[in-house]
């Protein structure tokens, strides 16, 4: 059976963490997690594993693991958690606020309300550019991972 992400390298998933101490350009990658979903179109299923409304990101659905764990823990095999962004909506802030303790503020973007997609991901250019300039020339180069979905480049 014809499976199209299995014929798709990512760069993402396959390259070794990174050494930031190295001064190598790869110092410049960063992941950009989005979790500002609201979740909608599974809320029936969320709604019957958590017995409230919250979005799938939250939602203990492997192991007892939530789908932002997962994907924290994918995007830590390839780079350091000092390099990975968090965009969230402010309304879903008692369903992560324990997972992310200790992630330093600049690396979390919450957005008032959830904007969709494509602003979350150019916000958190914005906020990546302000940070993480890269003096030398080199623009930080991020990749996204989607709590719901699978890993981006």
């Amino acid at each position: 059976m014809y499976n199209p992400s299995s014929q798709r390298e990512s760069s993402f998933a396959t390259s070794p963490r990174l050494d930031i101490s190295t001064g190598s350009k790869e110092v410049h990658r960063w992941a950009i997690i989005l979790a500002g979903g609201d979740g909608s179109r599974l809320l029936p299923l969320t709604r019957k594993i958590a017995g409230d409304d919250r979005p799938k990101q939250f939602c203990p659905i492997i192991n007892g693991n939530t789908l932002l764990d997962e994907t924290r823990q994918r995007v830590a095999l390839t780079l350091s958690p000092a390099r990975t962004m968090f965009v969230l909506a402010q309304r879903h802030e008692h369903y992560y606020e324990d997972a992310l303790e200790g992630v330093p503020d600049e690396n979390l973007i919450v957005q008032p309300k959830n904007a969709g997609t494509a602003s979350a991901i150019l916000y958190s250019l914005l906020r990546l550019e302000r940070i993480a300039p890269g003096g030398d020339g080199a623009r930080p180069r991020a990749q996204t991972a989607d709590c719901g979905n699978s890993l981006s480049t």
